[in-house]
């Protein structure tokens, strides 16, 4: 773990420590009201994947997910449609999931192969994007196959996860963008793991989704059966820029 992140780690833990011992957290200036509307508005829905899903770096994949080189993970997000590949120099790429071509979609599921062949027309193309062949070639006519490789997604892998801007042009740094909660993330180990079982659960409404996992209030309430009816409800809650790093949130009991 880098020397800066393990600081704050400590410096968050200490801080946490000394709520927990005097009982107390640090509260909001008011009551927040929001509005029904954020959650049910369409119109809303579409800025937000534009603005959000389409605009910001996505954590996508754990690196485990294509831990070996050629292996492949598709997936649609907020309507854009991804390919994930771990190329044969074991560095990761992501691609819009369809052929240059026609547009038809390259790949289902996961899986483990060095070429993807569009099942339309039948171009080809390497694990690393490239235009590899065009199918009927002396008939289809000159092809500059330098030019019509597949969509690169900027892609960026740390500490056992990938992340991935939706948006071809981005000019945005990852990295920075993160803030160095990668680092934070460093101490899981998560670039170790092994996938076990994977399995997909029906999406909900996301800031429903992400309320819920904010939310400590209900605790005592919604989970009497397993935490206990005793549990805390307070909750502290850590910020680095934009994001809440992990591990550096408590209940204070």
């Amino acid at each position: 773990m880098r020397d800066h992140a393990r600081a704050t780690l400590i410096r968050t833990a200490r801080d946490m420590l000394n709520k927990l011992d005097s009982q107390q957290i640090d509260l909001a200036p008011d009551i927040l009201s929001v509005d029904a509307d954020i959650y049910t508005s369409p119109e809303r829905f579409e800025a937000e994947k534009k603005q959000l899903f389409r605009r910001l770096p996505l954590m996508l994949a754990a690196s485990c997910e294509l831990a070996e080189p050629n292996t492949y993970k598709t997936l649609e997000i907020a309507g854009v449609p991804v390919l994930l590949v771990r190329g044969a120099d074991r560095q990761v790429r992501a691609f819009l999931n369809i052929c240059t071509h026609r547009g038809s979609q390259l790949a289902e599921g996961c899986g483990k192969r060095a070429r993807f062949t569009c099942p339309y027309h039948g171009w080809t193309f390497t694990a690393e994007g490239k235009l590899l062949g065009v199918a009927s070639a002396k008939f289809y006519g000159d092809v500059d196959k330098g030019s019509m490789g597949l969509t690169s997604l900027p892609t960026w892998e740390s500490a056992g996860l990938i992340w991935v801007i939706l948006d071809p042009a981005s000019t945005l740094d990852t990295p920075s963008f993160l803030g160095g909660v990668d680092h934070l993330l460093e101490g899981f180990q998560l670039d170790r793991w092994h996938l076990y079982h994977q399995c997909v659960l029906p999406g909900a409404n996301w800031k429903l989704a992400f309320d819920a996992h904010m939310d400590f209030y209900h605790l005592p309430i919604l989970h009497k059966e397993t935490f206990g009816p005793t549990i805390s409800n307070m909750a502290q809650y850590y910020f680095q820029g934009p994001h809440q790093p992990p591990g550096v949130r408590i209940v204070v009991a």
